[in-house]
């Protein structure tokens, strides 16, 4: 994944002048990357918005708001690849608004990522101007803006809500575009809040919702009389926003925060916390999310806190918790998810 963030700088001639946006989602990789004074950043995540600050950048944490961006500002915008489809299209009609005459996009990505479609779309803008294949299937693209160029795609479509009903609990959710599954209900989520209400004493007292997405484990659980105090966060700005209207929609009490996996939340504050943690970043699966998902349980668990992870049943967590001094032990499962107790042994 480095290596498709990275190439974005290859042209420093380029890139060394004139005003940039730099594009910084989840599939963005840091590593090897140094500020520069007329590079701008726009990124959904705050972990990524903390590494960014760190380094230097200056820049935009938002649900990529770029309708504030004036018309024609940019000299160039840099773009690897994500993800979403909806998020694409919307980024490459606001990259052609934004993008001065005679500026550039410069995009990069993987065959296997669909990337060879993205630059046909691109190409409407204006031309591409370069085009480089950089090994194992990595394209670097550079399309530049041409007067009258149009992207003929439907960019409005990442800011449409739409609504989810769990029908067996009674339960609708409004969801968004740039939510990790915010089409769906997760299926281990789902397991994980069944397993919990299945037990009313399984939670009690202060109750965190680590890396809550809409809020879907947040509002299965946030009525049980036992918990005295709620709280939801994620890295995601769109994912705290919807999160906070749907509990507030349910009449759940709730503190919902936009943190980076609780970073700023008070050492061990919590008697329970509940968990569906992500093993993915961007394209890739990430062993360093597992391991930062563990640590910061470990850290927020009071001294006989319990926190229930619901993971995929091939992610070796068990390995991760031992190496970091935490009790784990299997509840449930099924063919697909296990549902695990952990514990802090120190």
């Amino acid at each position: 994944m480095a290596e498709a963030s990275n190439a974005l700088f290859r042209d420093s001639e380029l890139i060394n002048q004139g005003k940039g946006l730099l594009i910084a989602d989840e599939s963005f990789d840091l590593s090897g990357i140094s500020a520069k004074e007329n590079i701008r950043y726009i990124t959904n995540r705050k972990d990524i918005d903390n590494d960014l600050q760190k380094m230097g950048f200056d820049g935009n944490l938002s649900d990529f708001e770029l309708e504030d961006a004036p018309d024609d500002y940019f000299d160039f915008i840099l773009f690897r690849l994500n993800k979403s489809k909806v998020l694409t299209n919307y980024l490459l009609v606001q990259a052609n608004r934004i993008l001065k005459e005679g500026g550039s996009l410069i995009l990069t990505g993987n065959n296997k990522e669909g990337v060879k479609s993205v630059i046909k779309h691109a190409e409407k803008m204006g031309a591409v101007v370069e085009l480089e294949l950089l090994g194992k299937g990595l394209r670097y693209a550079r399309i530049e803006k041409r007067a009258g160029g149009e992207i003929e795609l439907d960019g409005e479509e990442y800011r449409n809500f739409i609504q989810i009903e769990d029908e067996a609990q009674e339960i609708e959710f409004v969801s968004k575009p740039g939510i990790y599954g915010y089409k769906k209900i997760d299926e281990g989520s789902i397991f994980l809040a069944q397993t919990l209400n299945k037990d009313k004493f399984s939670l009690e007292g202060k109750v965190l919702d680590l890396g809550c997405g809409y809020g879907y484990l947040a509002a299965s659980v946030g009525k049980n009389p036992k918990i005295e105090s709620l709280v939801a966060t994620d890295c995601n700005v769109a994912s705290v926003m919807v999160c906070d209207h749907n509990l507030k929609e349910l009449g759940i009490e709730a503190t919902v925060t936009l943190d980076d996996c609780g970073s700023q939340l008070e050492d061990r504050s919590f008697d329970r916390i509940i968990c569906n943690p992500p093993f993915h970043q961007g394209f890739g699966t990430s062993q360093d999310l597992t391991i930062k998902f563990v640590q910061n349980t470990k850290r927020l668990l009071r001294r006989k806190g319990i926190a229930y992870f619901v993971v995929n049943r091939f992610i070796a967590i068990e390995k991760v918790c031992y190496d970091e001094y935490v009790k784990c032990t299997e509840l449930t499962g099924n063919p697909q998810f296990k549902i695990l107790k952990l514990e802090r042994l120190k």
